[in-house]
C-alpha cells in the first residue's frame, strides 16, 4: 500500500515549514513595516494596537507571543450588541440566571465580612492550641492567620472565614460569629 504522504517531496515540506516559521516570526515582530498598526477584520480600517484587545498565546518553544485580536474594540462591542439583540431579552435573562446559579456561590465566597469576630475566635484558638497547630489545621499561611487574629485589616473574605472554620472543625460557628440579618 502506498504511503499517503508519498506525493509530498521533502523540499516541499521544508518550504511549508519555512513559510509557517516566517509567518510566526512576522507575527511576533508586529507584522510587516508598521508593527504598531493593523487593519480591523470587521471595518477594514488601519488602527493602532491600542484599539484592540491584546491576546497572548504560549508557543511550543515555551515563549509567549502577544498579538491584537482580529476586530477592534469598537467593532467587537457592536458585534456583541447585535448578538444580544438577536438573542432577545428573555434568552439573556435565562442565560444570566444560569450564570448566577453556576457561579453565584463562588461570588458570595468573595463577600467581605468584619474581621473582629473571626479575629477574636482565632486568638482564642491560638492560645488554646498554638499557632502551628492552627496553621496545620487550616492549611493557611501563618501570616494570614496572624493578620486575622491581630485584626490587621477591617474586613476578611467569607472564603477565608470558611477555610478557618472548616479546618478547625467548627463550621457550626459561622452563624454564631456572623448572624444573618433579616
Amino acid at each position: 500500500m502506498p504511503n499517503k504522504n508519498e506525493h509530498h517531496k521533502p523540499e516541499t515540506i521544508e518550504l511549508i515549514r519555512t513559510r509557517v516559521t516566517e509567518a510566526h516570526r512576522r507575527a511576533r515582530e508586529g507584522r510587516g513595516d508598521n508593527p504598531t498598526m493593523k487593519p480591523c477584520t470587521e471595518c477594514g480600517e488601519w488602527k493602532p494596537w491600542s484599539e484592540y484587545t491584546i491576546r497572548r498565546r504560549k508557543l511550543a518553544d515555551g515563549s509567549v507571543t502577544e498579538y491584537p485580536a482580529g476586530r477592534c474594540r469598537r467593532c467587537a462591542a457592536q458585534k456583541a450588541a447585535e448578538h444580544r439583540a438577536k438573542l432577545g431579552r428573555e434568552e439573556m435573562k435565562r442565560r444570566d440566571a444560569r450564570y448566577h446559579r453556576t457561579y453565584g456561590a463562588k461570588l458570595r465566597r468573595r463577600e467581605k465580612l468584619p474581621v473582629k469576630p473571626i479575629g477574636d475566635f482565632l486568638t482564642e484558638k491560638i492560645h488554646q492550641y498554638g499557632m502551628s497547630a492552627v496553621v496545620v489545621a487550616t492549611g493557611m499561611h501563618e501570616r494570614q492567620i496572624r493578620d486575622m487574629a491581630e485584626q490587621t485589616y477591617k474586613t476578611v473574605e467569607l472564603r477565608k472565614v470558611d477555610r478557618v472554620l472548616v479546618g478547625l472543625n467548627c463550621t457550626h460557628l459561622l452563624d454564631v460569629l456572623y448572624p444573618q440579618e433579616e
